[in-house]
């Protein structure tokens, strides 16, 4: 969706509650019914959502590199459609806009790199500090799931994850998003996303957690 085209319908939508709120006063009704009052606040949050998805077109212009691969000479490779839908809907959420936001005013980076064929080892964060920050991610996140199911404490948790849930918790250890602890990135950006897209929450990948999953031996 382009923000342009985002905020133009925004606006016709506003007008057209305005318009129609106009003529129910004309006629002796009430604007401030509950039809009248759902449908503005359905134009303010399509509002928000476009200014929130051209902070986001920013972000990924300027601030995000793809690879398919690790290795030091490997080139950059365009970004997945389905990764660039997840990072908008992301940007959507308070945690992510906020995080984006910081990106772009202090010029810091993030270098995703998917990995088809290492589910397991999949999502984990490297922030440096000069800015840069890197991210291992699949888009095969049922492979992530089976990967690592045997280790969760609470498997309903884990079966629930999404590429959003899973790509918007890393950007909780990223410089732009405040290099949080796990318990932290949990609560404050994956729970965040879960939260907003109405997905079952979840207490967090090691021992901090209040009953938690438990991923690795050596955080249990």
């Amino acid at each position: 969706m382009q923000s342009g085209q985002s905020l133009k319908n925004f606006g016709r939508a506003a007008i057209r509650i305005t318009v129609a709120g106009t003529v129910s006063r004309a006629t002796g009704g009430k604007f401030a019914n509950g039809a009248a009052y759902a449908a503005f606040m359905i134009a303010i949050k399509a509002g928000v959502n476009a200014y929130r998805d051209s902070v986001t077109d920013k972000f990924i212009e300027n601030n995000v590199k793809h690879f398919d691969s690790m290795d030091t000479d490997a080139e950059e490779t365009a970004l997945p459609e389905e990764t660039r839908k997840t990072l908008y809907r992301i940007g959507r959420t308070n945690s992510g806009h906020r995080a984006f936001n910081t990106a772009i005013e202090s010029g810091n980076s993030v270098n995703l790199y998917r990995y088809m064929d290492q589910g397991f080892n999949s999502f984990m964060t490297w922030d440096y500090e000069d800015g840069a920050n890197d991210i291992i991610y699949t888009t095969d996140v049922q492979k992530w799931i089976e990967g690592n199911i045997q280790y969760a404490i609470l498997q309903r948790q884990l079966e629930s994850s999404t590429l959003g849930s899973l790509l918007g918790h890393e950007f909780g250890h990223t410089s732009f998003g405040g290099s949080l602890e796990e318990i932290q990135a949990t609560s404050i950006f994956e729970n965040d996303y879960r939260r907003t897209y109405g997905m079952p929450l979840v207490d967090g990948y090691d021992k901090s957690a209040p009953s938690g999953v438990c991923l690795y031996e050596e955080r249990c």
